[in-house]
């Protein structure tokens, strides 16, 4: 009877899990590992249930006994050591040890059939993992995905680019490329719609001769080197000129060969090929210092690595990271006898770098040393069996560090189930294109008694911006924290009850709101993400019952991000909050920020998702849904691959 017993608990814990109720699911497979207290799957199951209910610590200690007892298997001591990596000092010494990039894959132009690119003389990264390639001698612009395949040209319509130089893809719908044959910007949609062309041949204002690298400030202009007039040029995104600059003067020698450029907090580094050094200007063309004198060969293009102050420079045969703030280099990759000429290299969506090497028409793809044999982390969050024998599954993959991993495709899964290969599995759900799902938490603090103007001006300000895009919850943070409006409710109601319902209190719960509003977001389809409107401060006992760390872990595990919004222009957010926010990867807004808080709606939906959903059919039989069917799903991107395995049941037949 307690076998019977303890199949019965594990049956309702499986389901409990895939159905998102990690702490039903964890209550269940305790129970059973009461009435079976060896059974190792119930064990892994129940490490499963507390990692992605946010208890990493006990997730742990599982996988130890299991790893310990000869358990476990390969797969439990990779999750062991991958989690155990994350949650220690991996992620400081990761980032604290000397980045070493080396190939992972060559992608070249020249093929025995047909060439594909010829002379690139730039490659830009896309936020869904693909890339831009700009092949200088064919008049075209490539568009990759991250497999290297083709997925459309880009001809620069009825008159076709003349040699196009660089792309730039400001995220305004439109990518930019430089035409160095004909002197002039083409605007156009990547999808062969009207091209829009500004700039002419000439020495005057706006004129241009050979205009080679681009860069965009994220305020709505664009600058690019124009190499025969030895100077930057500025225009708005929309042709406009604006100003030249990088004329000799009192302090600035002048430029010899401007070549590659880049735009980090509010300042223009622009290289010298000839003058081997990188010059720096405030957006309004003033000089301000030079780098890097006598440390390059001849730089070409740079790229900043994200948001961070890493300028990626493409030196020769060489790539370097120099730190702008702190004017040290490191050599992230030295291609000396495998590469020709590196014009420009960027750091892609996934971390990875893409090189673009002119001479030989070859595009390399460069990993991090440590990844090319760590691999990728592969979880399946949720197997979905209520049409069995057509199953779905969702899956997410992160890097090591457990960033999400974009632009994979079907190609790049392999999934069965007992290691029999599934029936016509589909990919019918890429993260990176999903809508948004918002949870709006509203702090009901004594504080914000007075701030409800402020909630309902919050609320709509999101909500119009949403309109269309996504879907939303709205929940109060008091003493006990309810759900105020569903995504059914309409939009100016929704804001007068974020406002006007609630109950504020000194015993308010931020904890518990919070794992709450999460919990509205599970089963995760889509880009989601908590919204916290607030005053800054948590109060005095913020984390009674589950802790900061917990609380963490509960997003991250679920791929959910923390976004704040402080309506107090005074009050600064509190540690623990800006420490959540931050590393969930969210960001802090505050209320009347000039350009408003309806931008955070795009902010969430061009954050990164490595999530997938995948239908097939089950070559399993159900066993009238009392027989535990296993799943595999492995995931491959070039040199790296991950695995994960869990399961699930049949629906009851009687």
């Amino acid at each position: 009877m307690a076998s019977v017993s303890a199949a019965e608990d594990f049956r309702s814990g499986v389901q409990a899990f895939n159905n998102g109720l990690f702490d039903k699911a964890i209550l269940y497979l305790e129970k059973s590992l009461t009435e079976n207290p060896t059974d190792p799957r119930t064990k892994a199951w129940l490490a499963r249930a507390s990692y992605r209910s946010g208890f990493v610590e006990s997730a742990i200690a599982l996988w130890r006994n299991l790893v310990a007892t000869k358990k476990g298997g390969p797969l439990v001591e990779d999750r062991l050591a991958t989690v155990s990596f994350r949650a220690g000092l991996g992620r400081e010494l990761s980032a604290a040890e000397e980045r070493r990039y080396v190939v992972a894959q060559s992608l070249p132009g020249i093929l025995p059939r047909y060439d594909l690119f010829l002379r690139p003389s730039s490659v830009t990264a896309r936020p869904d993992g693909g890339y831009y390639v700009a092949s200088f001698a064919s008049n075209e612009v490539l568009e990759l995905d991250a497999n290297g395949d083709l997925e459309r040209k880009v001809r620069g319509g009825l008159w076709g680019f003349d040699h196009p130089f660089d792309v730039l893809d400001p995220g305004n719908g439109y990518i930019y490329v430089s035409e160095f044959g004909s002197d002039r910007i083409a605007r156009c949609a990547p999808d062969g719609g009207p091209v829009f062309r500004f700039g002419r041949r000439g020495l005057g204002a706006g004129e241009l001769l050979g205009p080679q690298y681009m860069a965009t400030d994220g305020k709505g202009y664009l600058y690019v080197t124009d190499v025969g007039n030895r100077r930057v040029s500025k225009f708005s995104l929309d042709g406009k000129f604006v100003l030249s600059f990088g004329a000799p003067g009192d302090d600035f020698p002048g430029f010899r060969v401007p070549s590659g450029i880049a735009v980090h907090d509010d300042k223009v580094f622009v290289a010298d090929h000839d003058a081997k050094d990188i010059a720096v200007f405030d957006l309004s063309g003033n000089y301000l210092t030079t780098l890097a004198q006598g440390e390059l060969s001849g730089p070409d293009g740079l790229s900043f690595v994200g948001s961070s102050g890493e300028l990626l420079v493409s030196d020769a045969t060489r790539i370097l990271l120099y730190d702008v703030d702190t004017q040290a280099h490191s050599v992230a990759a030295d291609l000396s006898g495998t590469a020709t000429r590196i014009v420009k290299a960027v750091s892609d969506a996934n971390g990875d770098l893409l090189a673009a090497d002119f001479d030989a028409s070859v595009i390399y793809v460069l990993s991090q040393y440590s990844a090319m044999y760590s691999g990728l982390s592969v979880q399946v969050d949720r197997v979905d069996s209520d049409r069995f024998p057509r199953v779905s599954v969702d899956v997410s993959v992160k890097t090591r560090l457990g960033s999400p991993f974009t632009g994979l495709d079907l190609r790049n899964f392999e999934i069965s189930e007992g290691d029999v290969p599934v029936g016509d599995p589909k990919l019918v759900f890429k993260g990176m294109d999903a809508q948004a799902r918002l949870a709006i938490l509203v702090d009901r603090s004594p504080a914000m008694r007075s701030h409800e103007s402020d909630i309902r001006s919050a609320v709509l300000d999101i909500l119009r911006s949403l309109a269309g895009r996504g879907s939303f919850t709205i929940l109060s943070a008091g003493a006990n924290p309810v759900v105020e409006a569903g995504p059914n409710t309409e939009r100016n109601t929704a804001a007068e009850e974020a406002a006007g319902n609630g109950t504020y209190s000194d015993a308010w719960r931020f904890d518990l709101g919070l794992r709450m509003a999460a919990s509205e977001l599970i089963p995760k389809q889509g880009k989601s993400a908590v919204v916290f409107i607030t005053q800054g401060d948590l109060g005095a006992s913020p984390f009674r019952q589950f802790s900061m760390n917990e609380l963490l872990h509960y997003l991250q595990n679920n791929g959910i991000k923390l976004y704040t919004v402080n309506v107090d222009q005074a009050a600064e957010d509190s540690a623990a909050l800006t420490f959540l926010t931050r590393q969930s990867g969210g960001e802090s807004y505050y209320l009347y920020r000039p350009e408003g808080i309806g931008a955070i709606v795009g902010d969430i939906l061009r954050a990164r998702d490595g999530s997938y959903v995948f239908s097939y059919t089950s070559p399993s039989p159900s066993s009238f849904g009392t027989a535990y069917i296993p799943i595999e799903v492995e995931a491959h991107l070039f040199a790296r691959s991950g695995r994960d395995e869990a399961g699930y049941y049949a629906p009851l037949q009687f």
